[in-house]
């Protein structure tokens, strides 16, 4: 309950302190937090109502998966003319990834980076490549703020991706 307690009052301190750091000049890290689906009952310190295609749901303040748990990205640009990118776990957040998608299947996921709900989605099975895809929703300053923190990847040749899809077709 204390880590519980602990890790609740790091969230809210990031939401009250990281448009302080902005307005001040400061440069905040980038966040990111994979938020699983909650329920009323857990009570407003713990759970945020939000709606998701009109229907309202609740989800955890504190993520299951935070940014300490990634150690690389790789940024594409988007269909709608923002960016998208690819997260790669590291050991300790294939772990924490593992532990969200058994207890919370058939329940939805949230995805946060630096303040915006960046994608919804049904956790359906396990993660076991090691790389989470977020679609699009980011800017340019986005990636700045991550590659602070994470380490950014190349986006591979078209030839590197056709050859990777050809050795698995083999196997």
């Amino acid at each position: 309950m204390n880590r519980l307690l602990r890790l609740l009052i790091r969230a809210l301190t990031f939401v009250v302190a990281a448009p302080l750091l902005h307005a001040s000049g400061g440069s905040p890290d980038a966040y990111i937090g994979l938020h699983a689906q909650g329920e009323e009952y857990e009570g407003p310190k713990f759970v945020v109502p939000s709606q998701v295609a009109g229907k309202p749901y609740f989800f955890r303040v504190v993520p299951d998966v935070s940014a300490r748990h990634f150690k690389a990205f790789r940024a594409f640009p988007a269909e709608d003319g923002s960016f998208g990118v690819i997260l790669h776990l590291s050991e300790n957040g294939q772990r924490a990834m593992d532990i969200m998608t058994q207890t919370n299947r058939g329940r939805l996921m949230r995805t946060i980076i630096n303040g915006r709900a960046v994608g919804t989605l049904t956790i359906d099975g396990d993660v076991r490549d090691g790389r989470l895809v977020v679609w699009s929703g980011l800017d340019a300053p986005d990636l700045k703020l991550m590659a602070k923190k994470l380490k950014r990847l190349d986006i591979p040749a078209p030839g590197e991706r056709s050859g990777e899809l050809e050795k698995k077709k083999k196997r």
